[in-house]
């Protein structure tokens, strides 16, 4: 979200760690008690203060039952909340999860992706109504990606191996609306998969520079292009 004022209580939540790694990373013998004892401390202290910021935010919202839609209802109530954290990270399978609920469909894509893609949106259409009635959507900016796409053809196991291209859902309310960049063309196949026809480092470019306020030559290098994400 874009940065504004909010209640000290909250700072916690952005408010970087003591500088102990270093320390730590040379200590020859396990931590002593006393300062596992002040992490827990501070780690319940912050639990605490998190629960009570969150009191009396939106309610009512059909977010799905799951730790992807839980974490999305979380999400949107410290944004409520004024919490100055800027970037959120929330996933939907991954490695350390079931293959059965990972988009990283090996296996059976069409039946599990009809599973994940309606937790997918049940779960986005509910950020999106809990953030629009808080008066927030304006300031957010949500962003899909993945490490990798999928080859064109099924596998022998009815599902997709892992490729170049992929696509990309942006959503809230600064954005451009609509379907970006050149559509995929089948007739095209490189390798078993589409060829990419933008590329995601200008995404990011865009987000980084015309939403977070970043020169992104600091992060992605000089390349210098950008993609048109963000609105005027």
């Amino acid at each position: 979200p874009r940065p504004r004022p909010s209640p000290p209580a909250l700072r916690l939540c952005l408010a970087p760690p003591p500088p102990r790694a270093p320390a730590a990373a040379g200590a020859p013998r396990p931590a002593p008690r006393h300062y596992l004892r002040q992490v827990d401390n501070g780690l319940a202290h912050a639990s605490r203060q998190l629960h009570r910021a969150r009191a009396g935010t939106g309610d009512g919202f059909d977010y799905p039952d799951t730790a992807f839609g839980q974490s999305l209802r979380w999400t949107a109530d410290m944004i409520e909340t004024g919490c100055p954290t800027r970037v959120y990270y929330v996933s939907i399978g991954s490695f350390d999860t079931p293959a059965s609920a990972s988009f990283d469909t090996h296996v059976d894509q069409l039946s599990k992706h009809r599973i994940l893609f309606t937790e997918l949106g049940r779960g986005l259409r509910a950020f999106a109504r809990h953030l629009r009635g808080s008066g927030q959507l304006d300031r957010v900016l949500l962003l899909t990606f993945s490490d990798f796409g999928r080859l064109v053809a099924e596998n022998r196991s009815n599902g997709t191996e892992h490729g170049d291209a992929g696509v990309l859902f942006v959503m809230g309310g600064g954005v451009r609306a609509g379907l970006l960049g050149e559509p995929a063309d089948l007739g095209k196949v490189t390798r078993g998969g589409l060829d990419a026809t933008v590329d995601f480092r200008h995404v990011y470019a865009d987000v980084l520079r015309h939403w977070l306020g970043v020169d992104p030559a600091l992060i992605l290098g000089n390349d210098g292009g950008t993609f048109p994400i963000v609105s005027a």
